[in-house]
This record gives structure tokens, C-alpha cells and sequence, in this order.
């Protein structure tokens, strides 16, 4: 067995082949002394010789015609399984097999005839799968072998398990020989596959810092819409919640409208929280003295500070309603409540007894603050 592979091996640093996968079509016929041909290219020189219906019954057969040497083969047959067939018949041609006939490796003894069969099928496999190479190129897993030299997995499997056997152990003349062969192809393979791990690895690193800095720009611009958007909008929501609190906790707010007799205190709680903000407060159309308005319709940080306080302070003179009683104005048809947004602030009113009195006296109701009838 032994001796078989060695012959494959010697054989292969003989030829023009040095590179993974073996190609024997591409071998020099003129060196090796004998052809390789397809089927469908020798159909008249097979039926010279008679053989023409073999074609039929086999895949691959040598032919020895006085001394002329010539390997037939089908080439309708998937690659790995045609250049194992084709290296089947070349073991047959290097291992002097005996002929039958024309056709070499044949015998009318069984056994002799399986022995050739055996040898033929190792040798095509040593010589199209040389372990040393495969060893150098780390190729241990039969998809691997199996790419690499473009057999079937099948045969691949059982060359993997061989590999693994020969991990470690020392080289023979044979296999120095073999790898001096291929050195040239071994250095080229090693430093694709660095090339490969190196780009790969580039790839790779270059994924996960696109990935970072992808996730720090949109972690950045939600933390900046946050700041512009949602602090600022919860801050003003608080502060007005604060201020609709002393709105409401306050007797002397109505509807809203600071009335003449508001404290000092909310005073400065507008002033101070909101001094940086524009608020807005509506104020009634039919006010005539400006002195009575009780607080600008907006201020902001463009107006001075004690302007402001100046303006709210003096405006507070003190005026008491009777909530009994209806109110109206000099120049108004309406009768308001004590309440009502309308009158706030305006010390010029007339007090009626009640809501009859005043539509006898023909007023009509304020629609704001007795609704609509």
C-alpha cells in the first residue's frame, strides 16, 4: 500500500502539475508518453480498434496499441469523478498493470483483476490528493479537502481522516520531495488565507465601530431633543401647575384675572419663576383706564424688573364685592356677578339688588359668567 502511494507521489513531482486541484488533463502528454482523450473525440479510432462499444459499458479505459498509449474517458461525467477516473487509468499505465487484450489493468484472473482495481483507485487518490500538501495547508475537514482538490465529499471524507493520522509525524524522502513541489503553491495558499483572516477581521471591526458610532449619533440626538423639548416643556408645566395652585388657593382670584387686591406675594412668585418666559394672560377689551390694568398682556426678560413690579404694586387698590348683589358699568348693557372676569379690577360700578331689578332696568345678563339662557 505503501509503495503504491509513493509511486502516485514520485510520479506527481515528475509532472508540470504543482498546484491544487490536480488537473490531469493539463499534464504534458509529450512527457508522460501517453494521451487522454474523450469518448466523443475518438469514436473513429475505437471502432478501428473495435472497442467502440465499451464506451457503453465503462467510464474511463487505457488502451495499449502496440505500444501506443492512450486513456479514453467520458466527459459527460462531473469534474471530481472524471479526473478520478481519468487518474484511475493513469495508476493503471505508472503501476505496469497486465492487459487484456488492448486494455490495460484487465486480467482473466478475479483476483488479480480486483488487486489492480484497488491499487489503481489508491493511487488516483494519493495522486490527486497528496496528504502532505494538505497537512501544510491545514485541511483537515472533508469540505475543506473537498474544495481544495475537487473530489466528491464522499472520498474527501475518508482523505480527511487520513490528514489527521499524519499530524506530527516525521516526513519521509517521498514527502520532501512532494512538498518541495508544491512549496511555491503552499506559500501562496498560507498568505490567502492570512489575507482572508486579516480582511475578515478588518470587516469585522470596522462593522462594530460603524455600529458604535451609529448608536452614539442617535443616542446623542435624542438626548439633545430631550433637553430642547421635554425638560424645558415639563419645567413650564410644573411652574404653571405651581401657579394655577396659588390661582386657585387665593380668595381674591377670579376666573383667572388678578384682581386689585391681589398679595405681593404672587407678585413676586410671577416675576421670579417667570421672568425668563413669556406668559400671557387675556385682558378685557372694555377696560378704559389704563391704570386699572392689572398686568401687562405679555412680559418677558426684555422688560426691567422693577418696571414690572412697580406696575403690578400700583394697581393694587382694595375694592369689595357683594356677592348679593348684580353689578354693571358706566357704559356697559350688561349685569355681571361679583366674579365675573369682566368687571375685575373696575371701581367705577353700579351695585343692583338683584338680576330682576337690573333687567327691569334693561340690562341683560353677562352670557360669561350666568351662561347662556
Amino acid at each position: 500500500m505503501e509503495h503504491i502511494i509513493a509511486k502516485a507521489w514520485e510520479f506527481l513531482t515528475k509532472t508540470n502539475l504543482d498546484r491544487l486541484p490536480i488537473d490531469p488533463l493539463k499534464l504534458n502528454q509529450e512527457k508522460i508518453k501517453f494521451k487522454i482523450s474523450a469518448f466523443c473525440d475518438s469514436i473513429d479510432y475505437l471502432k478501428s480498434l473495435n472497442i467502440l462499444q465499451l464506451t457503453e459499458q465503462l467510464n474511463g479505459f487505457a488502451v495499449n496499441d502496440d505500444g501506443k498509449i492512450t486513456i479514453f474517458y467520458d466527459s459527460t461525467l462531473p469534474y471530481g469523478k472524471r479526473i478520478m477516473v481519468i487518474c484511475h487509468e493513469i495508476g493503471h499505465i505508472v503501476l505496469g498493470h497486465s492487459c487484456k487484450g488492448l486494455i490495460i489493468g484487465k486480467s482473466s484472473d478475479i483476483k488479480i483483476k480486483e488487486q489492480q482495481e484497488y491499487e489503481a483507485d489508491l493511487f488516483a487518490t494519493a495522486f490527486l490528493a497528496p496528504i502532505p500538501v494538505l497537512v501544510q495547508l491545514e485541511a483537515t475537514s472533508k469540505e475543506e479537502i473537498s474544495q481544495i482538490t475537487g473530489l466528491p465529499i464522499q472520498i474527501s471524507k475518508g482523505i480527511a481522516y487520513d490528514v489527521i493520522n499524519t499530524l506530527g509525524h516525521k516526513k519521509t524522502v517521498y514527502e520532501k520531495r512532494l512538498l518541495s513541489h508544491f512549496n511555491n503553491y503552499i506559500k501562496d495558499y498560507t498568505q490567502h488565507n492570512k489575507n482572508i483572516v486579516v480582511f475578515s477581521s478588518f470587516l469585522l471591526t470596522l462593522s462594530v465601530c460603524i455600529t458604535v458610532i451609529i448608536c452614539i449619533f442617535f443616542f446623542s440626538q435624542n438626548s439633545i431633543q430631550s433637553l430642547n423639548t421635554n425638560i424645558p416643556t415639563t419645567s413650564i408645566i410644573n411652574e404653571s401647575n405651581n401657579l394655577s395652585s396659588n390661582y386657585n388657593n387665593s380668595s381674591d382670584i377670579n376666573n383667572g384675572y388678578i384682581s386689585s387686591s391681589s398679595p405681593s406675594s404672587l407678585t413676586s412668585t410671577i416675576i421670579n419663576n417667570y421672568y425668563n418666559y413669556e406668559v400671557f394672560y387675556d385682558i378685557p377689551n372694555h377696560q378704559d383706564n389704563e391704570e386699572q390694568n392689572t398686568i401687562s398682556r405679555v412680559y418677558s426678560s426684555e422688560w426691567p424688573m422693577d418696571s414690572l413690579k412697580s406696575s403690578v404694586q400700583s394697581n393694587q387698590t382694595s375694592h369689595v364685592y357683594d356677592d348679593s348683589c348684580v353689578y354693571t358699568t358706566p357704559n356697559g348693557n350688561k349685569y355681571h356677578k361679583a366674579n365675573c372676569r369682566y368687571i375685575s379690577g373696575n371701581n367705577d360700578l353700579q351695585c343692583i339688588a338683584s338680576p330682576s331689578e337690573a333687567e327691569q332696568l334693561g340690562y341683560t345678563a353677562c352670557k360669561v359668567c350666568f351662561g347662556s339662557k
